[in-house]
């Protein structure tokens, strides 16, 4: 069961999103404007929403996009025209293949949101007809 997020914990998430790609404790601590020491302690609490993987380029944090928590509409903006960017490479043929493997997440990430969505829609259709019914819509 998920917990909800503290506020320093929805900050440094939203700074590793808006890195754009996997990034080293000091790439986020640096977006999040705060120490780098008490990002790398957060982000190892974040354990439901990030992994460290390491490669030749370095150790980074990568975003585990299928359990990212709900996200503000700005946020989702942001990933969203990254997505749309790689999209764009992806159609030129320079896409590297990094950026493939952080476009597969971004894709998952908005079938994620795309899905809760389309799931709401009825409910929001009943409380719509609720609302004219009792005369406050």
């Amino acid at each position: 069961m998920k917990t909800k997020l503290k506020q320093r914990q929805r900050l440094i998430l939203e700074a590793l999103v808006n890195c754009g790609r996997p990034a080293t404790t000091r790439e986020v601590a640096q977006k999040a404007k705060l120490n780098v020491n008490g990002v790398s302690q957060t982000l190892g609490s974040l354990v439901e929403y990030v992994t460290y993987i390491s490669s030749d380029k370095g150790s980074r944090w990568k975003l585990i996009s299928r359990k990212l928590p709900p996200i503000s509409k700005p946020l989702w903006n942001k990933l969203n025209s990254r997505r749309i960017e790689l999209i764009g490479k992806k159609v030129e043929g320079v896409l590297s293949q990094e950026e493939t493997l952080e476009l597969q997440d971004l894709q998952k990430t908005a079938d994620r949101i795309i899905d809760a969505v389309d799931s709401l829609k009825p409910a929001l259709r009943r409380l719509k007809r609720l609302q004219r019914r009792l005369g406050i819509a």
